[in-house]
């Protein structure tokens, strides 16, 4: 969704994505014309996420046709995920595009991730000597899914070379010293090291002073990253010098964004500066955060919340239910670091059921029938990924929370609902 492309409604979008691509396991594709004869979704449900029993079908199916994707033979990625899996250092193995976040989503959700699966994520994490140290593109992540898989050993081979590793430049949540800062707290409690928390509460503090500038906008890249960080440590030590913290992180987010506020059209957007822009999504967006405004307002109450961040806070429940006639619903992407995922759990976390509902209801039209069972489009319709950013493990993570509860994401979805 951005300002360029949503000026007109679209009244019923298309259910059949013609540029989208399915990978086969002899890694040729075929066009979506030549495996979608038959409207996707007949059974999709009309009932709230509070309907278990309509819904777990469809939980059950999106989590068969991930499952069904799998190809352990292959050495270079288990499942066929947006291509940003295969830059260089990542061997599709990371938490946001890799094999690390797809089974730690299953497992998550109820279904346990095949053992041979693991065994190829442990394997190839074991044997890529250049992985990246990030949280959600490298050792940090791998080794925080490894450890909810129940690999505690591999979790802690990856985490002596995350000690081994020089820390990141990068102040950010995903690829920078917040995720790991982050990581390492979660896994601290997670192998029984203390010693990692006490490392992650020194970077924090090593950011809140320092205030390094991030080279993006948004919750994966930004101010917004620091501030997720700040708040879990807030969390884990009491200390309201963290909410202060994160307070200032989420203040120069907004800072310099449309007007000083973040605004357009009464909605809460960050600017991409890649392509400059303007979105509300979850990883580089407003509504990323948005969330971290509403944990903030839950542990220093809503009375104290700075009118600016206040303001900004209800722009982005604007963002996930625009007006239909002065802003169109048009999101260009179901998946949950840059679509209607993303607006859904949003929604979700923030107290909205009856417009989560509504976006479920409209997630009907981007996704599609693949070999009988539920598959996305991901980045540009252009595959049908199956990875946590942009693909099935994210839709999965979203439509869980909806009906069955939380998954943790961490910086992203680990706090307590309000």
């Amino acid at each position: 969704m951005d300002d360029r492309s949503e000026r007109h409604r679209l009244t019923d979008p298309p259910r059949h994505h013609a540029p989208a691509r399915a990978e086969r396991p002899d890694g040729r594709f075929t066009a979506a014309a030549e495996r979608n004869s038959t409207p996707p979704h007949e059974s999709w449900p009309k009932a709230p996420a509070s309907d278990t029993e309509a819904w777990r079908p469809v939980l059950d199916s999106l989590a068969d046709g991930i499952l069904a994707t799998a190809t352990p033979d292959r050495t270079d990625r288990l499942f066929p995920n947006d291509v940003q899996q295969f830059d260089p250092g990542h061997g599709g193995l990371g938490l946001a595009y890799g094999a690390a976040g797809v089974l730690y989503a299953l497992h998550a959700c109820g279904r346990p991730a095949p053992a041979e699966h693991v065994d190829w994520l442990v394997a190839r994490a074991a044997a890529a000597p250049d992985l990246p140290p990030g949280l959600y593109d490298g050792l940090t992540g791998i080794a925080w899914a490894l450890a909810r898989l129940g690999r505690r050993a591999a979790a802690c081979a990856l985490i002596e070379r995350v000690i081994a590793a020089e820390p990141p430049t990068d102040p950010g949540l995903g690829s920078g010293r917040a995720g790991l800062a982050l990581g390492l707290l979660d896994l601290a409690e997670a192998v029984g090291r203390r010693g990692l928390a006490t490392w992650a509460l020194a970077l924090g503090h090593e950011l809140a002073r320092e205030e390094p500038a991030p080279r993006l906008r948004g919750l994966l890249d930004g101010w917004s990253g620091q501030a997720a960080l700040f708040l879990r440590l807030h969390g884990h030590t009491g200390d309201p010098g963290w909410l202060t913290a994160a307070e200032t992180a989420l203040g120069r987010e907004l800072d310099g964004v449309d007007n000083g506020a973040g605004l357009s059209d009464g909605m809460l957007v960050l600017v991409e500066d890649r392509y400059h822009r303007k979105l509300p999504y979850l990883a580089a967006g407003g509504v990323g955060t948005a969330g971290l405004i509403a944990e903030l307002a839950l542990r220093t109450g809503p009375d104290r919340l700075p009118a600016r961040l206040a303001e900004a806070l209800a722009a982005a429940a604007l963002s996930c239910r625009p007006d239909p006639v002065t802003a169109p619903d048009l999101v260009a992407a179901p998946g949950l670091f840059e679509g209607r995922a993303g607006l859904l759990l949003h929604l979700l976390r923030t107290g909205h059921p009856a417009e989560a509902d509504r976006q479920l209801r409209l997630l009907e039209s981007q996704v599609m029938n693949h070999r009988g069972g539920p598959a996305s489009p991901g980045r540009r319709s252009m595959r049908l990924p199956a990875d946590l950013a942009t693909g099935a493990a994210g839709i999965l993570t979203a439509l869980h929370e909806a009906v069955l509860g939380p998954v943790p994401l961490p910086g992203l979805t680990d706090f307590p609902r309000p």
